[in-house]
């Protein structure tokens, strides 16, 4: 209770009421009028106006004094000073009312001074005094009257001198001051630890029977002389107003069993050293590698690993927690880096050591070179090292991304120079078959690449032909260039392209095409001249909305120009390149050395058609290669039905309000209202087997995705014209057994009703492949019905009998079809009997029903006992003979066998399965296609297991199938039941650790595939949108799944990615940010004519871009000379005369208006 208080509680003569009087002290006594008026103009004068001069004070003791107080006011908030300001004019009104009653106006007048010169500091120091400006708060929120009400003041930029207002829009982040989170990162927290106990003594501890915990030292409260307890901070610290000068910090933390681990405290305990360790060792390790290099300079690994550890060394002179470098320190360690190669390239001569320093020199340069210097550099490099299928890859790669200099017409010149070059290293003095094979690999990979290029620019009818010159030239030479070609002599290679060019210029139906019987033919009996065909493109739609009818127009014309015309066909549009004459397709004209050049030929054309590859493909084969490549994988760009189902891309119900957020418990439920099955992963990477070839709900099947893209005639190749191209191939018998079986199942698909007759086409010509009757088997059980395919395998089985030892073999492919078959009918013991018929001579039909294994009785371990030795005598006769696929059947009949006998055990399986594998491990690789076969044939079992057995442990099937992702990461069979699994068990998250692994690479091999696979960014993105809320997921995690593929090397430039992108930030409505993810396809993807057209599509639609970016868009498309089917001028004009008479109406309609 202050004195002043109590002075105004006392009488005049000092005594309280009723009360013995209070001792008066000095300090109480009250002030004289005068006092008081002077220190009620000196607070007024503090508060309302700033004095000419401090010597214009009553005396010079206050004049003294003044100054010093409002210095020291300076170092406290605002709130502070005008508070202890309050405080003084309350304390002097008090003592004023209980001293004496002065006059109502000669105080009030007296607290106000009119100044009418104003203070010449204010020119000085160029602002008013701070304290001399009365305080004010803005209302609002930051919005300013007369200001749109998206415009707020931007705190982080203004400063006293002026305001800076920023749009405040709806839905985006605001921008962060980059110098404030510098000076985060700069001033580093003080990290702490643990205090250890002096008192510790491990043996007491261990012999205790419980854990003693310390009980924190609570000091004693005090109280103050006012009697108010005394808090912490004040006990503890020295406070502002002590006479010990200001507040220093303390040495301790708060916390009394913990200590800060700085530099001096981690010098003396193994713990706080960690970081000096590390640097230590680092630098340790530099030495090392230098050590390395100048032992072994022409060792380049020594000098890779050097050079990957400046990013270590980088980072040991930082202090910061930062993840990211600033650009001046990439540049400057892209520098270093570029040097240390040069001089790694003047040390190593060995080829396959200079392609990896020169990949590795040109990633580092492109930060730091310009384009001509690397155009240049590049260049020379391809000239010295033609052979080189990686080199060529990533100039091609250069070539193609650089958004400020792609220009269609230049990258293609690029594209048939790398053709050049490699058809002259091939023809260039004598080379060996296997330096052939890799220039062949070369070419055909510049040519898929090459065709998928011009298809995606808009020129769909150029690589048609292309591929159409090139399968006639290859598949469908006449007899007498075969026999030549055989024989080294004769025809050359000119005089062969010649005699392909009159047949190209006849015009006659090519492959693919109706009624087209090959080169071969043509050359044999001239046929006449075909009938033209005609085309109708469709009419402009009436409509208001001029670029949708524009695009619609696009789209039919980029649909009819698929297929190449001809000169004589009647075409509506005066379109030139519609046309492909015989110099366009020159040089396509390639021969490949040998057989395994045409089955890869054969792979490129299927990938280019956007189908999975043939069977038996390793999972480093060429076509898996091929099908990770993000320039060669767009065929997600294609996201039409159930596809953008299976991505989550419908759009959402539309909100009430454009300012409502998406409910996250809402998308939390849309996305999780059922547990998404195993099967719906739209992106396929696996070994194509009749498994998948012929599946129906119940297991992965291969040709789905294409399905849902390219039925319905709106994908980028038409039905019917694969499916000719093919049967055209196997006429000729292009690619064997494995073609066959690929076009059955194809036609299943696209023409069940036709496949029989082609089915049994086939047997004539092969009767003796056991491949084509169980292909006609599963024929049979997917039309027919169970019945109609028991009774054909059967009798297939009896006649294999009959057949050599290799045809033998393959009669365990019926075995396994069979009991497989029955087991998907729910019937695990009729599948036992049949397998127990295995080493019969003869089976018969129909089989009695038993009821195991009561029927059985004794006999049962006999039967059981010889249908095992009879199916591990033909596994290891295979083996004997190499037979590998035939070795895989036994394997998997004797797994079934194992399951089965035991009452549907998955122990037993397991125990079979790996010691099976273990066997097969010891004739070939363990990273075989064989292998793969075998992970995938038992990951079908786990599936069955999980689906038809009511108790089984998830933790089993879990640890099974990360086994199988371990030595196969890219096989999407094992990611997509793994994520199936962990569906219903995401307490430990642990798909998203098998994703990060993925898709940040683990070691060695593996990670060095996860680099350059675009497979696990797609599976990644899949995972998170079907997660939901409630598992962890949300949009911000899913945007950030987005952003770290696009960021990565193999997903950067993915057209897939970007369109997946897109569409995902549209369908939840987030249209300023679908419309910057536009703008960042199109830099990263300028080649893509798709990616331009979803501003017409649907940035139009949400009104996100006007007119001015509508057109800019479409000039944008002629600049990168990308092809525009409909130009649109052409559009207008003809909706300007079909609607002359709507034209004049809105024309009335404005006039009447205005």
């Amino acid at each position: 209770m202050t004195p002043e208080f109590i002075s105004s509680r006392q009488n005049p003569d000092g005594k309280h009421a009723g009360k013995t009087a209070i001792p008066k002290f000095a300090s109480f006594k009250p002030h004289s009028p005068s006092q008081i008026q002077s220190q009620d103009i000196r607070v007024s004068n503090n508060i309302n106006g700033l004095p000419k001069n401090h010597d214009d004070a009553p005396d010079g003791s206050v004049s003294r004094s003044k100054p010093h107080r409002q210095t020291r006011g300076r170092h406290h908030p605002r709130g502070h000073h005008e508070r202890s300001m309050k405080k003084e004019v309350n304390r002097h009104i008090g003592s004023e009312s209980a001293g004496q009653d002065t006059g109502s106006g000669e105080s009030i007048s007296q607290s106000f001074v009119i100044d009418r010169v104003g203070d010449p500091n204010n020119l000085n120091f160029g602002a008013l005094h701070r304290y001399a400006t009365a305080s004010y708060f803005r209302f609002g929120a930051g919005n300013v009257v007369g200001s749109p009400m998206n415009q707020r003041i931007d705190r982080a930029v203004s400063t006293d001198r002026g305001l800076v207002l920023s749009n405040d829009t709806h839905g985006l982040l605001k921008k962060r001051n980059k110098n404030a989170r510098w000076r985060l990162d700069q001033e580093r927290g003080r990290e702490l630890k643990i205090k250890p106990r002096e008192e510790y003594d491990p043996a007491i501890d261990s012999a205790a029977d419980y854990v003693f915990i310390e009980a924190a030292q609570r000091a004693k409260r005090r109280r103050g002389n006012n009697g108010l307890p005394v808090s912490s901070s004040e006990e503890d610290g020295a406070q502002y107003r002590s006479v010990e000068g200001k507040a220093r910090s303390k040495k301790e933390p708060a916390d009394q069993d913990l200590k800060y681990n700085s530099d001096k405290s981690c010098s003396k305990d193994i713990a706080g050293s960690r970081l000096l360790s590390l640097d230590e060792s680092a630098r340790k390790k530099q030495v090392q590698l230098s050590k390395r290099t100048d032992a072994e300079p022409t060792n380049f690994e020594a000098w890779v690993d050097l050079i990957s550890h400046q990013d270590s060394v980088l980072e040991l002179g930082h202090n910061t927690k930062r993840t990211s470098l600033t650009n001046a320190e990439r540049r400057s360690n892209a520098e270093i880096k570029v040097s240390m190669y040069e001089k790694a390239l003047e040390k190593v001569k060995h080829s396959e050591g200079r392609e990896v320093l020169l990949l590795g020199m040109m990633q580092e340069a492109t930060r730091i070179w310009g384009i001509d210097k690397i155009s240049s550099c590049w260049r020379s490099i391809l000239q010295k090292n033609p052979q080189s299928l990686r080199l060529w890859t990533k100039y091609l790669d250069f070539m193609q991304t650089s958004f400020t200099y792609f220009r269609f017409e230049e990258v293609q010149s690029v594209y048939l120079d790398c053709l050049n070059l490699t058809y002259g290293a091939r023809t260039s003095g004598e080379i060996s078959l296997d330096e052939q094979n890799k220039a062949f690999d070369i070419q055909i990979y510049v040519v898929l690449r090459m065709t998928l290029f011009m298809r995606e620019g808009g020129f769909a009818e150029y690589a048609t032909a292309a591929w159409q010159a090139l399968l006639e030239f290859v598949f469908f030479k006449p007899f007498t260039v075969q026999s030549s070609d055989h024989n080294k002599e004769g025809f050359s290679h000119e005089a062969t392209v010649s005699m392909f060019e009159k047949f190209w210029d006849s015009e006659v139906p090519r492959i693919g095409e109706e009624g087209a019987e090959g080169w071969a033919s043509f050359s044999q009996k001239q046929r006449e001249t075909p009938q033209s065909r005609k085309e109708t493109a469709n009419d402009l739609e009436d409509s208001k909305d001029r670029w949708g009818s524009w695009l619609a127009s696009e789209r039919w014309h980029s649909l009819l120009s698929r297929d190449p015309a001809r000169t004589i066909d009647n075409i509506e549009e005066n379109d030139p390149y519609r046309i492909i004459l015989f110099s366009d397709i020159r040089p396509f004209l390639i021969d490949p050395p040998s057989l395994t050049g045409q089955q890869l030929l054969l792979d490129a054309f299927v990938a280019f058609c956007c189908l999975p590859s043939f069977g038996a493909e390793g999972p480093d084969s060429r076509s898996r290669i091929w099908g990770r490549d993000c320039f060669l994988r767009n065929d997600v760009s294609r996201l039409d039905g159930n596809l953008q189902d299976s991505w989550k891309l419908r759009l959402l119900k539309q909100r009430a309000s454009p300012k409502e957020q998406l409910s996250i418990e809402d998308e939390d439920v849309r996305l999780n209202s059922g547990t998404p099955g195993p099967f719906q992963f739209p992106v396929r990477d696996y070994q194509v087997s009749p498994d998948s070839l012929f599946a129906e709900k119940q297991w992965f099947a291969a040709f789905d995705t294409w399905q849902e893209q390219c039925f319905g005639g709106g994908g980028p190749v038409e039905v019917a014209w694969v499916l000719r191209s093919l049967k055209t191939l196997i006429s000729v018998g292009a690619g064997g057994e494995a073609v066959a079986l690929y076009v059955l199942a194809l036609e299943l698909r696209t023409s069940p009703a036709t496949v029989r007759k082609t089915a049994k086409n086939m047997i004539r010509k092969r009767p003796f492949s056991t491949r084509l009757y169980n292909a006609y088997a599963l024929i049979e059980y997917r039309l027919a019905g169970a019945k109609n395919g028991e009774g054909f395998i059967t009798t297939s089985i009896n006649m294999g009998t009959k057949f050599d030892e290799v045809s033998q073999g393959d009669s365990m492919l019926l075995w396994r079809t069979w009991i497989w078959e029955t087991l998907c009918a729910n019937s695990a013991q009729e599948a036992l009997v049949r397998l127990l018929t295995f080493g019969e001579e003869e089976i018969q039909m129909p089989f009695p029903k038993l009821h195991l294994p009561d029927d059985l009785g004794s006999t049962k371990p006999a039967l059981l006992l010889r249908t095992e030795r009879a199916l591990m005598a033909i596994r290891d006769q295979m083996l004997s003979m190499s037979s590998y696929s035939q070795a895989n059947f036994a394997i998997e009949c004797l797994i079934l066998f194992a399951y089965l006998r035991n009452a549907e055990s998955l122990s037993a399986a397991t125990w079979a399965f790996k010691s099976n594998t273990a066997l097969l491990s010891t004739h070939i690789s363990t990273n075989s296609s064989n292998h793969e076969y075998l992970h995938q044939s038992f990951a079908r079992l786990l599936y069955y297991h999980a689906t038809h057995t009511h108790l089984f442990k998830p933790s089993d099937i879990r640890s099974l199938l990360a086994e199988a992702i371990t030595q196969f990461p890219q096989n999407t069979i094992f990611l997509s039941l793994y994520a199936w699994n962990e569906a219903r068990f995401r307490i430990d998250d642990r798909v998203r650790s098998i994703v990060k692994e993925l898709v940040l690479g683990g070691s060695g091999d593996t990670k060095s595939k996860a680099q350059d696979s675009v497979i696990p960014h797609f599976f990644a993105i899949y995972s998170e949108m079907h997660r939901g809320v409630t598992f962890g997921g949300n949009i911000s995690t899913i945007r950030s799944t987005f952003e770290r593929a696009i960021k990565s090397d193999s997903g950067a430039h993915c057209a897939g990615l970007w369109k997946l992108y897109f569409l995902f930030e549209h369908s939840r409505f987030e249209a300023e940010r679908a419309k910057m993810v536009f703008w960042r396809a199109l830099r990263a993807c300028p080649w893509v004519k798709d990616l331009y057209m979803l501003a017409f599509e649907h940035l139009k639609r949400e009104e996100v871009m006007g007119e001015a970016d509508l057109r800019g868009i479409y000039e944008l498309l002629g600049e990168k000379e990308l092809r525009v089917h409909v130009r649109f001028q052409d559009t207008f004009r003809g909706l300007d005369e079909r609607q002359p008479n709507q034209r004049e109406g809105e024309e009335m309609l404005s006039a009447e208006r205005t």
